[in-house]
């Protein structure tokens, strides 16, 4: 039958021809096989329809395929046709028991399960809703953790920049670390190797420096010169050059001129702060040259004369006085200890410097 709008019944499934009169406006039936059921139905799912005798539930599958796809909907409205009287939904039995927590320490996973047998689904009934399968955690106490090894780290630098050195490594026990009590890394954290990055050099001496200027102009000075151990420098474990890095000697050891002058033509020394002559015993003119340079007059054609005689209480400084000519002053010529002499001032030496 199918239920009407003022709420009464009407037949459906009959043949149209039956009760159609005149045009598609005389359709009184829902659900029938032509243009009635668009006309009236509005629709192609017969919600309304229910199964009985005067109803065509096989005419009604071959339209709308009701007896496929949505089951429950099927068994309300053709139950019979549709071979649903008796179909059953299923649903879930009982749980198993949990599966045994075999772990003495950490945690694990429990699992029970259940299935759709209570009563199984049957005649297109629906299938039961939610997992088969359950867990949950068993946790006992943490467990013991042995230490393990982490990775080495690089090696080192050699100890040595030349030679046999030591180089080392060293690695920790943090991978993981122990804990709980559990067993501290077996082995060695440290690692080492013999390396050699080259051979030792001994120094080896640079030439010698120029000389220094001398530190004094005359009665003797000092200069000296340096040398580095640098051809090659010594490498850290190499020998160090072996002798001084420094040189001395004398320089200038001409003795430095005293003070002179001419004096009517005599030639006067001062020497020990006291102004003296000089006596003409082996004075000639080599010693006359050395004597006007010591007064830095001309000297091509210095001669000696025969000048007044000193004070008889001046002292008388050089005797037996010897020149090549080249010298700076008298002094670096031959002669006696300065203040002994056997002449007397008569024997004064005299200049010309010309």
């Amino acid at each position: 039958m199918c239920v009407a709008a003022s709420g009464g019944t009407e037949a459906v499934g009959r043949s149209v021809k039956q009760t159609r009169q005149a045009g598609l406006s005389d359709c009184s039936e829902c659900c029938s096989t032509d243009e009635c059921n668009d006309q009236l139905c509005l629709h192609k799912a017969p919600n309304q329809c229910v199964d009985d005798e005067t109803i065509d539930c096989a005419k009604l599958s071959s339209l709308f395929n009701v007896c496929t796809g949505n089951y429950e909907h099927a068994a309300l409205v053709c139950p019979r046709t549709c071979n649903l009287c008796n179909y059953t939904n299923g649903n879930w039995a009982d749980w198993t028991s949990w599966s045994a927590c075999t772990i003495t320490c950490g945690s694990t996973t429990q699992m029970r399960t259940r299935t759709c047998t209570n009563p199984p689904p049957s005649t297109h009934g629906k299938n039961c809703e939610g997992p088969t399968t359950d867990y949950k955690s068993c946790v006992r106490d943490a467990c013991p953790v042995d230490g393990n090894w982490g990775a080495w780290t690089t090696w080192e630098s050699c100890s040595a920049t030349c030679g046999v050195g030591i180089q080392h490594r060293n690695r920790l026990c943090d991978n993981p670390p122990p804990a709980r009590f559990g067993d501290l890394c077996f082995g060695d954290s440290l690692d080492y190797r013999m390396c050699m990055i080259q051979g030792c050099s001994d120094g080896g001496w640079a030439t010698w420096s120029l000389w220094s200027s001398c530190s004094a102009t005359c009665d003797g000075g000092t200069s000296q010169r340096y040398r580095e151990c640098t051809n090659p420098s010594p490498s850290p474990y190499g020998q160090q050059c072996h002798g001084p890095n420094s040189d001395f000697k004398v320089c200038s050891i001409f003795p430095c001129q005293p003070p002179v002058r001419l004096t009517d033509g005599r030639f006067e020394i001062f020497i020990n702060g006291q102004w003296g002559t000089v006596c003409d015993d082996h004075f000639d003119t080599n010693g006359a040259t050395v004597a006007c340079r010591m007064l830095e007059l001309r000297t091509a054609n210095a001669r000696v004369i025969d000048p007044p005689a000193g004070p008889s209480g001046m002292p008388i400084w050089l005797d037996d006085v010897v020149c090549k000519g080249n010298e700076h002053t008298l002094l670096e010529c031959d002669h006696r200890h300065i203040g002994y002499h056997n002449c007397i001032h008569t024997g004064d030496v005299g200049l010309v410097c010309a």
